[in-house]
């Protein structure tokens, strides 16, 4: 029954997601194994909109650890829990818990003896800027640690860019490029742990700057300032990457965005607050407030809209008078769907 509704939930959020993005783009995901032991490892930019789109669109059942400060208790820990998410202690957390984590390590080292996927964010931290944060050696413990239990046994690592063209913009695309897993055994010297670590390190944060944007942070308000002005596809890390050292060595400067692409984005924007006003206000005056980082503001918004137009559409077929055309309710809450879909795909 658990992995029934497991699946069912799956198949839910995939929904979901297809409606709220205009395309979310999993390059290399079919090419992954299901028979061997990885530790994905993605840059971390949109809170829980990151792991979420893995667990929608994963074939496998992977297992994510999750900062356990989201862990607060009641329903949202259960569900997050029923989407396997395992809660991983830091110092910000309390100096006491962080004992806690040998109870997760060792559960980590189990499944990864038993060919199963770990999902873990290595730069320990989320943010919304287009760069490759310092990685955290978190991973590298789990790593070396399972390696060190298991021996004769391949584990493989799986560096993921994630990229996003609006991160907190609605509407907004996505694209994640999941790397060929790469073999670590060889990266592990037990009488030398701390080059291990270098190695291990290097090699996954080289991967990820090149599977999404990455800006270094001496540059990043000019360098952003400059593509932003631009029609860049933030979903083609390659091209973007190229730009970014073309903006550097001075080759592409600053740009002016046609005013026919503005005008034509408002006018799609008025149409879709009027047609959807009561929703836009409670959003933007009750639940958006609440929003205390910006890194979670697309979940809220993607939770939000999840649970909320089902439940208008529900009431309004239920409690709407039906008039003489008794098929008019149901067509024009069909039309209002397919136009904030049009909204989300062509704007």
């Amino acid at each position: 029954m658990r992995e029934f509704s497991y699946a069912l939930l799956k198949k839910l959020i995939r929904f979901g997601f297809s409606c709220y993005y205009q395309e979310v783009g999993m390059h290399g995901l079919k090419e992954l194994p299901t028979d061997k032991p990885m530790l994905i490892l993605p840059n971390h930019q949109n809170a829980l909109l990151d792991p979420l789109l893995i667990a929608a669109f994963a074939y496998e059942s992977p297992f994510f650890l999750t900062r356990a400060d989201v862990f607060t208790g009641g329903l949202l820990e259960s569900f997050f829990r029923f989407l396997h998410m395992i809660p991983i202690y830091r110092l910000r957390d309390g100096r006491d818990t962080l004992g806690r984590n040998e109870a997760v390590f060792s559960q980590c080292t189990r499944l990864l003896a038993n060919d199963k996927s770990i999902v873990m964010f290595p730069e320990a931290n989320h943010n919304l800027q287009r760069r490759v944060r310092p990685l955290s050696k978190g991973f590298t413990r789990i790593l070396f640690g399972a390696l060190e239990a298991i021996p004769g046994k391949e584990i493989y690592v799986v560096p993921v860019g994630i990229n996003f063209v609006r991160g907190e913009g609605f509407p907004d695309r996505v694209a994640f490029y999941f790397d060929q897993p790469i073999p670590t055994r060889s990266f592990y010297k037990p009488d030398d742990e701390r080059s291990s670590v270098f190695a291990v390190r290097d090699k996954v944060s080289s991967r990820l700057r090149e599977l999404t944007t990455h800006i270094p942070e001496q540059f990043y308000s000019e360098v952003s300032s400059v593509l932003d002005s631009m029609p860049v596809d933030y979903t083609d890390p390659v091209a973007t990457n190229r730009m970014v050292r073309e903006i550097m060595w001075g080759k592409i400067t600053e740009q002016n965005v046609g005013i026919t692409k503005k005008i034509t984005g408002r006018l799609w924007d008025g149409i879709f607050i009027l047609l959807n006003l009561p929703v836009v206000l409670l959003w933007k005056f009750v639940v958006k407030p609440r929003v205390s980082e910006p890194e979670f503001l697309s979940t809220t918004r993607f939770l939000f809209a999840l649970l909320i137009y089902p439940l208008i559409y529900i009431l309004l077929l239920i409690f709407l008078p039906r008039g003489p055309f008794p098929g008019f309710i149901p067509g024009a809450l069909l039309l209002h769907f397919l136009f904030n879909q049009l909204y989300v795909k062509f704007r």
